[in-house]
């Protein structure tokens, strides 16, 4: 029996593993002047599917304007305001989705409405989430281009608005699992965009050589891996590659192993399905002891109390 090998993929496995769930909350309907303001804390998404609107995140010198065929990502939970002049003082609502049934639509101000926008929310799972949050910007815009969404984005887009006010039984569900599509392709689609040294640890995913090192890493986490082994996998010798390795993903190639090991470690124990003993064994420890120690030092609590706890950033 041949046994083929699993060809992994890093980005895929970390998105995975933040365990990405939409919420969508409906379309707003806007004739200025109007001001929304939005609080920090929950993890959010916006679709400006007509017209435009200018963007202030909390911290921010100066707002950006967001336009027909934008979608606009805040993984961070940053504290924002939507207003449609870039000089607007006044915030007419507070978050007007919170009250709001899924699918209904918001309306401000009288007569036809300059902007129209599809606003949702999302979670992600605290512990898995740390690295990828750490390498996102807190507003996340992928432009679309001449009032349309990118071509990476626009069919997925296309279903989601259909389904975010629709009435047919499951769009609820199907509305939901768009979101997380959206999210992968707009996470994907920034990724692509950044020029390679500014792009922390995902940068190491745009480089050929480091990409299969990681993919390595991603396949077999429990292998006891050398740097010289992963580097020969890179098709590098051992000093250029431990050098570019951590240039582009921002730490060194075998503290990226561990640390993706702690965070395999942490949705083992989280599930409840395996002991600390098994969890050890899968993710590379010879020893419950060795494992423990290292889980400690890494997640900053023991692997028995991460069995029993639960944490995510994002919808109500």
């Amino acid at each position: 029996m041949i046994v083929q090998r699993r060809v992994s993929d890093p980005l895929s496995d970390v998105l995975d593993m933040l365990q990405l769930r939409g919420e969508v909350f409906g379309r707003s309907e806007l004739v200025a002047p109007w001001g929304v303001a939005f609080p920090e804390g929950i993890a959010r998404f916006h679709l400006v599917e007509r017209g435009s609107t200018w963007l202030r995140a909390t911290g921010a010198t100066r707002p950006i304007e967001i336009s027909a065929g934008d979608l606009v990502m805040l993984a961070n939970g940053t504290g924002h305001a939507l207003t449609s002049t870039p000089d607007a003082n006044g915030i007419t609502l507070q978050d007007p989705f919170s009250d709001c049934p899924e699918g209904e639509v918001v309306r401000i101000g009288r007569g036809e409405p300059q902007t129209t926008l599809v606003c949702g929310t999302f979670s992600l799972d605290l512990v898995a989430s740390k690295a990828l949050l750490a390498a996102l910007p807190p507003v996340l815009v992928v432009a679309g281009s001449e009032g349309r969404p990118s071509e990476e984005l626009e069919s997925t887009l296309r279903f989601f608005s259909k389904e975010a006010l629709s009435r047919v039984p499951g769009h609820a569900l199907a509305a939901s699992r768009l979101v997380d599509l959206l999210l992968v392709q707009a996470i994907r689609s920034w990724l692509q965009s950044q020029p390679l040294e500014q792009a922390s640890w995902l940068g190491g995913l745009r480089d050929a050589r480091i990409a299969t090192a990681l993919s390595e890493i991603h396949a077999a986490p429990e292998r006891s891996w050398t740097v010289n082994e992963l580097a020969t996998a890179a098709g590098m010798s051992r000093s250029p590659f431990a050098a570019r390795f951590t240039a582009l993903v921002g730490e060194p190639p075998l503290k990226y192993l561990t640390r993706w090991r702690m965070q395999l470690a942490t949705r083992l124990l989280r599930g409840g399905d395996f002991t600390v003993a098994e969890v050890a064994e899968r993710v590379g420890y010879d020893s419950e002891a060795a494992f423990s120690r290292a889980f400690k030092r890494w997640m900053g609590e023991t692997a028995g109390a991460m069995r029993k706890s639960v944490g995510s950033v994002g919808g109500p």
